[in-house]
């Protein structure tokens, strides 16, 4: 069900047009933060890509800003449907189209989405992997052949974990845990098949957040195999510069 708003669910502002929730004042200002991702790197300010030295290349396309963090955080830890909505209007076309367009150009042939904790699974009814997993299974009605290649994975975690999404950018880069061997489940989402990273020669990694790149560590750590080298590559739909 679409419901219609007078005001600007962001800076409540009244919106002349009520088939959208936040005005074209606030959808222009986040549009112009948008910027080109970098190889290994590019732009002024990184993520430290060094420290990521398992990924052939690091990609984004939004800084993470304050205006972006609130969004997510309503929308998965609050289960806001308004926020959920707006995170839709924001980034679905924008992200869409560059993964599709990578995605072939480069014969991507499998996709592993960021693991979930179990808790996340069970009481959200929202979170990012959904979002993504809806953009990957629309590239079926324009590149069917592409689409049947292609293994997506979504990996559960079974242990304990730190919840890291409520830390803020400086707890989580002084944070001095170790990291720890996650115990995961993997589900591919399209058949009953097992992860083996020796059965791919290009696989995209896709994430969120890719803040301090503790959680990438984590998960490359949880791997039986060891990871073939020029192999993975990562997409992080929002960057944290460091030294911000």
């Amino acid at each position: 069900m679409l419901f219609n708003f007078s005001r600007c669910y962001l800076c409540r502002e009244k919106i002349l047009k009520q088939d959208k929730i936040i005005c074209p004042a606030c959808f222009e200002c986040a549009q112009k933060r948008e910027f080109l991702f970098c190889l290994r790197c590019g732009l002024s300010q990184c993520v430290s890509c060094e420290n990521l030295p398992e990924f052939t290349r690091v990609m984004s396309l939004y800084p993470y800003c304050p205006e972006f963090s609130k969004i997510l955080v309503l929308a998965k830890d609050n289960n806001d449907y308004n926020a959920q909505r707006i995170f839709y209007e924001l980034f679905y076309t924008s992200t869409k189209n560059f993964l599709e367009y990578y995605i072939i150009q480069n014969e991507i042939e499998c996709i592993v989405l960021s693991p979930l904790r179990k808790d996340r699974i069970v009481n959200s009814a929202w979170h990012t992997n959904i979002f993504f997993h809806e953009i990957i299974s629309s590239f079926k009605i324009d590149s069917v052949k592409m689409y049947q290649k292609i293994s997506i994975f979504y990996p559960h975690i079974l242990n304990h974990t730190n919840k890291t999404s409520v830390q803020n950018k400086i707890e989580r880069v002084n944070a001095k845990r170790k990291i720890n061997k996650l115990e995961m489940n993997w589900f591919c989402l399209k058949r009953n098949k097992k992860f083996n990273c020796g059965d791919y020669k290009k696989i995209l990694f896709i994430d969120d957040v890719l803040t301090t790149g503790n959680t990438l560590k984590n998960f490359i750590n949880s791997l039986p195999e060891k990871i073939n080298e020029n192999s993975w590559e990562l997409f992080a739909l929002f960057r944290s510069p460091q030294g911000d």
